[in-house]
Formats: structure tokens, C-alpha cells, sequence
């Protein structure tokens, strides 16, 4: 979904960066909220991950790459990830001149 493009630099050094480093978030929450249809919510001011939306988004992804992998036209798949992984190196290293 588009929200995960719009909001990818808070999904990354809030959520990805605190669980991994710090084996939690960043200055925010995670939490189940059936009633909250949006990726993100605040409570009580801290910014919310929703995992109910978060689960549902990661196993259409996880359906979508497999049947991108079945489909008979490989070369599709191939410039998918070739783009993901130029898209991530470009942030790296735009976060690494940062730093310079």
C-alpha cells in the first residue's frame, strides 16, 4: 500500500531501527486495535503501529511475491527487486552524505 511509501522513513528509523538496535520501537508504540483501520494511529499523542493492518499488508505482500514468482514471465519479478534494492541503496547512501 502507498502508505508504507509516504511514511517510509518513520517505519524505518522508528520501528526498524528501534528493533533492531534497541529491541524496541523509537519514541512510539505498537499495538493490536481491531476498531483502527489505519496503519498508523496516535494514543494519547504517541504515533501507534497498528500490527492487525501491519499483519494483513506483510501476507498480501507474501502472496503477491509468490505469484509473482509462479507467473511463466520471470523478468518481471526480477525488475521488481532490482528496483527495491536500488530504491534501498539510494537511501543508505543518501543517509550515509548525511552523516559526511
Amino acid at each position: 500500500p502507498e502508505e508504507y511509501t509516504k511514511r517510509f522513513d518513520e517505519i524505518l528509523k522508528l520501528y526498524r531501527h528501534g528493533l533492531a538496535h534497541q529491541f524496541f520501537p523509537k519514541a512510539c508504540g505498537i499495538a493490536k486495535s481491531q476498531a483502527a483501520n489505519a496503519l498508523f494511529y496516535r494514543v494519547h499523542g504517541t504515533l501507534t503501529l497498528n500490527v492487525d493492518v501491519l499483519t494483513d499488508d506483510v501476507l498480501n505482500a507474501i502472496r503477491q511475491l509468490t505469484d509473482d514468482i509462479n507467473r511463466d514471465d520471470k523478468k518481471y519479478l526480477v525488475m521488481r527487486i532490482h528496483e527495491r534494492l536500488n530504491f534501498l541503496n539510494k537511501a543508505d547512501y543518501d543517509e550515509l552524505a548525511k552523516l559526511a
